[in-house]
């Protein structure tokens, strides 16, 4: 796996008919293809003649592409697996900043040659606070690599645009939050929303490992309100904290918490900081 990255790949993929021999006569399968680098010859994958990947010079130039709508700077190209998968990134040179803290934004743009991957385009964004991140996907396109999937790939690009529209309002309700102030009472609210007791069920009857949980959100929620206030933004970092550092073991991950019980447990938080932010709104 390569993880530095290039300005270019400099290579397309091929595709061959597959041929065997059998009783000394050589046989062609119509009904398959090899996959293989211009470059070096490399095998990607044996697919159907149904699987139409996207070209290599096609997923570059809709990155530039990608660049030229969002602004954004180029990070560079990255190949898995020999070739078998590719990706693109991009991130904001400029990041906004959000109550002193500076937002940095990321296009992620994938596709594969072995059917593993569909082409996708990800979105990231991340708020650099002792690495929590709260990310944001508007939407998480993926297209199937088939006969029509040209048109798809067209119709999620144009889909850009939307998104960098709606990442303002994003920004714009970070801002608001800092305004409205929490007690101690809200914060234990905030913790049975997000990490639930069982119905019926009070702390005495539950696992362990769901106190500890509870107790864990807690303790970041009492630790980012502390730094940053007892307001709603204090409230939803605690949530961002929580499940960047107790919730997964990819630490570092530039991308975290885009699936899974992370990003259900952020989207929960962040709908209720959106409601407690209402009357400020109407008002």
């Amino acid at each position: 796996m390569n993880r530095l990255f290039n300005e270019k790949f400099n290579w397309e993929v091929e595709r061959h008919p597959v041929t065997f021999e059998r009783n000394g006569t050589l046989i062609t399968d119509p009904n398959y293809m090899v996959l293989s680098r211009n470059d070096t010859n490399q095998v990607l994958s044996v697919m159907s003649k149904k699987y139409c990947p996207m070209p290599v010079s096609e997923f570059e130039d809709a990155t530039f592409r990608m660049q030229e709508v969002s602004g954004m700077e180029l990070m560079g190209f990255q190949e898995f697996n020999d070739g078998k998968i590719l990706l693109s990134i991009l991130k904001n040179g400029n990041p906004l900043e959000v109550n002193s803290y500076p937002i940095e934004d990321y296009l992620v743009m994938g596709t594969s040659f072995n059917g593993e991957q569909p082409f996708f385009i990800g979105t990231s964004t991340i708020l650099i606070r002792c690495q929590n991140s709260f990310s944001h996907i508007h939407p998480f396109s993926r297209t199937r690599h088939t006969l029509h999937s040209f048109d798809r790939r067209e119709t999620a690009l144009k889909n850009l645009e939307t998104y960098f529209t709606d990442r303002k309002h994003l920004y714009t309700k970070f801002e608001e939050m800092q305004m409205v102030q929490i007690d101690e009472e809200e914060k234990m609210l905030f913790v049975n929303k997000i990490l639930p007791l069982p119905e019926g069920k009070v702390e005495e009857e539950v696992s362990v490992r769901t106190i500890n949980r509870r107790t864990s959100l807690m303790e970041c929620i009492q630790g980012e309100t502390g730094e940053l206030g007892n307001n709603v933004f204090g409230l939803f970092q605690g949530l961002t904290k929580f499940t960047t550092h107790m919730l997964t073991t990819r630490k570092e991950a530039p991308f975290g918490n885009l699936i899974g019980t992370a990003n259900d447990l952020n989207q929960k938080g962040y709908q209720y900081a959106l409601n407690k932010i209402q009357p400020l709104r109407l008002s």
